[in-house]
């Protein structure tokens, strides 16, 4: 049996608060279907410490009351970003205009091509 332990973690390391096997799922999704995180690139145990890293997990939420809010957005078009966004949970509807969506189910993640 395989021992999972190390995707639990403790209450200091992330913000936002996903489940373990959430936290699994994004590992795998992430070295198997990206290949700028695949163990070629690299290992298992820093991308594990990558996602626990307090910054990196982040949570979005919606502000009726101020509907075009700046925090609502993610992206925006033309201007360069030195992040990458994994959408891991969605718990409402969301309009966006994305140039190049690549799919893997359940997840999907966002890129730009250069070209």
């Amino acid at each position: 049996m395989r021992d999972f332990s190390a995707f639990k973690h403790t209450e200091n390391e992330c913000r936002v608060k996903i489940s373990p096997q959430l936290m699994l799922a994004a590992h795998r999704f992430l070295a198997t279907e990206v290949s700028l995180f695949s163990p070629s690139q690299v290992t298992e145990k820093v991308l594990l410490r990558i996602l626990r890293h307090p910054d990196v997990i982040q949570e979005i939420k919606f502000n009726d009351s101020d509907k075009r809010s700046a925090l609502h957005y993610i992206y925006q078009r033309g201007k360069p970003v030195d992040f990458f966004i994994l959408i891991l949970q969605v718990h409402s509807t969301c309009t966006h205009v994305v140039q190049h969506v690549k799919t893997s189910t359940p997840m999907q993640y966002l890129s730009s091509s250069s070209s």
